[in-house]
């Protein structure tokens, strides 16, 4: 289970190159592309690594899409169900992918 106490891509430096986190510590990335790479380094870092190997302009638009998506959702849904409820449950209300597929 991952926590919002760990800073930002801790979990995602473990498994990725420096140079992948540089292309990504910046616009238009944000707390919630930085989420994603932490939960797929959590849950997949293998399938992260395989992403990753395919070329940083493919790794950056399938993080890039995924936090979109992910934006998007939550900024819809967030308003109706309230601040109490934590991001993974409106976005598994919402049958979101999160993980690398």
């Amino acid at each position: 289970m991952l926590t919002k106490d760990s800073p930002p891509l801790a979990l995602a430096s473990k498994v990725l190159k420096i140079e992948t986190l540089r292309a990504v510590a910046t616009q238009p990335f944000n707390r919630f592309g930085w989420s994603v790479l932490d939960r797929w380094a959590f849950n997949s870092p293998a399938a992260l690594q395989a992403l990753e190997a395919q070329g940083l302009d493919a790794f950056r638009a399938r993080v890039l899409d995924q936090q979109e998506r992910e934006v998007a959702i939550l900024l819809e849904l967030s308003p109706s169900v309230g601040n109490s409820v934590p991001d993974s449950e409106v976005l598994a209300y919402a049958e979101v992918q999160t993980e690398l597929a």
